[in-house]
């Protein structure tokens, strides 16, 4: 199982991601209500710069679509502070929001217009899987588990290619998610083996 009782992130660390959240999810919030605002932070792959993506990914539809969005973002945030990994919540959106960006820049056509933060959560709920599955203190069940839902969640979101699923009345960028998922395992991998890699350079260099 895992051990709760494990040493929490640091305090600055844990206060300044959850304060990230928040304002993330009040600038969710405000776009959802602000139509001018959102009209006008659409990201159009083929001619907008890539920054203009990670805005992007703050807007959404209506509200049923924000409201969809936040209950992942908040359930996200709990399992991850359960886990003792809240810090890593806003780095692993936002490199799964620039993985988003890249990946639909580089498709050819490219789609016309994107909004919505699906894609990173999807990147999101992946790199906590692989936490989960690569912590040495969680049950051997637990981690069976995580990669079954790892791999879920790819597959979903793979799968969602081959369909015509519409939100109202707009047809669901499924790609995005997949972009998402792959930025978010790769970002956690990162993360995962950059303390190995660190210690075997400075056992060499001893």
């Amino acid at each position: 199982m895992l051990n709760t009782n494990a040493p929490r992130p640091g305090l600055i660390a844990s206060t300044l991601s959850l304060a990230g959240l928040i304002i993330l999810s009040l600038t969710i919030v405000f776009a959802a209500h602000d139509q001018a605002w959102r009209a006008a932070h659409y990201f159009h792959p083929a001619k907008d710069p890539l920054w203009t993506g990670l805005l992007a990914q703050l807007v959404h539809l209506n509200t049923a679509h924000a409201a969809l969005n936040l209950a992942g973002l908040f359930t996200l945030s709990l399992a991850a502070w359960f886990l003792n990994r809240l810090p890593w919540v806003v780095p692993t959106l936002l490199a799964s929001g620039v993985a988003v960006c890249v990946g639909l820049q580089l498709e050819s056509p490219p789609i016309a217009w994107y909004v919505g933060l699906s894609g990173a959560l999807y990147g999101g709920w992946a790199a906590l899987c692989l936490e989960i599955g690569t912590n040495r203190q969680t049950r051997p069940a637990l981690k069976s588990l995580a990669g079954l839902a790892c791999l879920g969640i790819g597959c979903k979101a793979a799968i969602g290619l081959s369909t015509s699923e519409v939100l109202g009345s707009m047809p669901v960028a499924h790609q995005a998610h997949l972009y998402g998922y792959a930025g978010g395992l790769v970002f956690a991998a990162c993360l995962l083996i950059g303390p190995y890699c660190a210690c075997r350079l400075r056992t060499r260099a001893a």
